[in-house]
């Protein structure tokens, strides 16, 4: 590389290479301009080897957060860079350019060499976490509204024979609703539960009040099937057990 001083065609590639190493210990490096000068070999170890920092940062959040890695926080410090890192990574994998000890390394915290599975897993590890929970594709909130559209590819992909036996058993193992119905009677369930806990009463039909008045149809709903005989056991049950029906 080329000398402190140095010029070639009239450009001084000396200072351009000092400036260089300056906007990287800044962290002032553009991802697209550490991924040409990475490509090239610049050494970028004069002060520290970055892909050992990189990694240690990495490691601290899988440390830090198993469930939500490998997403870094927002305001993770160099969030973004790392995040860049983490793709670089994958592509100098596939470019035969990674060494046996750094992809060993990366093995050992569980790198997400697929960025889909990557995402598949967290979400999964998500709704682990969150038993009962059914996010609602209505929500304002992006990543209630990303989990809603992730079940319902899920239940696409079983439909159509396009997800794994293993993925299968792992959502059934946290109770995964794999029909929509059963869902929204869930959400049903759970607020009518919710309105007579906060009201001390059953809804009632009020045509000014639109999700009390169609809250308490559903109610009706339920009791007319209940004496139809038609409610299954395991619905019955939890209605009664809540005290909703007798």
């Amino acid at each position: 590389f080329p000398k402190a001083k140095e010029v070639w065609n009239g450009v001084n590639i000396g200072l351009f290479r000092h400036r260089v190493w300056y906007w990287y210990n800044k962290g002032k490096t553009k991802w697209y301009q550490f991924k040409l000068l990475d490509q090239i070999g610049f050494p970028f170890k004069r002060f520290h080897e970055p892909w050992d920092s990189n990694y240690d940062q990495l490691m601290k959040c899988w440390e830090k957060d198993p469930d939500s890695y490998p997403f870094i926080p927002d305001d993770y410090p160099n969030a973004e860079f790392l995040l860049r890192w983490i793709i670089l990574q994958r592509e100098r994998r596939s470019k035969g350019r990674l060494t046996a000890e750094q992809k060993q390394l990366l093995d050992k915290i569980e790198f997400p060499w697929d960025q889909k599975e990557a995402i598949w897993i967290r979400t999964y590890r998500i709704l682990k976490k969150t038993p009962g929970w059914i996010p609602s594709s209505d929500s304002s909130d992006p990543e209630e509204y990303r989990i809603s559209l992730w079940i319902r590819t899920q239940r696409q992909y079983k439909k159509n024979g396009k997800l794994s036996e293993e993925k299968i058993r792992s959502l059934d193992g946290i109770g995964f609703w794999w029909i929509a119905h059963d869902v929204k009677w869930e959400m049903q369930f759970e607020d009518l539960k919710t309105f007579v806990k906060k009201h001390n009463r059953l809804p009632q039909r009020q045509p000014d009040l639109r999700k009390e008045y169609l809250l308490c149809a559903w109610y009706t709903n339920q009791k007319k099937t209940a004496r139809q005989g038609v409610l299954s056991a395991d619905r019955l049950k939890r209605l009664v057990d809540a005290g909703l029906l007798e």
